[in-house]
């Protein structure tokens, strides 16, 4: 559950990105080359988060089935 809860909270806030940060829009939506330089770094920021949520949700995971004691 924690891990839906974080993805729609993390596609709630690369959308409203584009309205917080306007001048952006253009290079992270752009075709071809001219904004190459961008669009790998937006990646991998959206990877690490993705592993930092990802890692959160089975800690916390493993901690409740812990508790659980089965």
């Amino acid at each position: 559950m924690f891990g839906c809860i974080a993805f729609t909270a993390g596609m709630v806030r690369a959308g409203a990105g584009g309205y917080v940060l306007p001048f952006a829009e253009p290079y992270l939506n752009a075709q071809g080359t001219q904004s190459l330089p961008y669009q790998p770094a937006v990646l991998a920021a959206g990877a690490a988060g993705w592993a930092l949520f990802t890692l959160t949700a089975y800690r916390k995971s493993v901690k409740t089935f812990e508790a659980l004691g089965l």
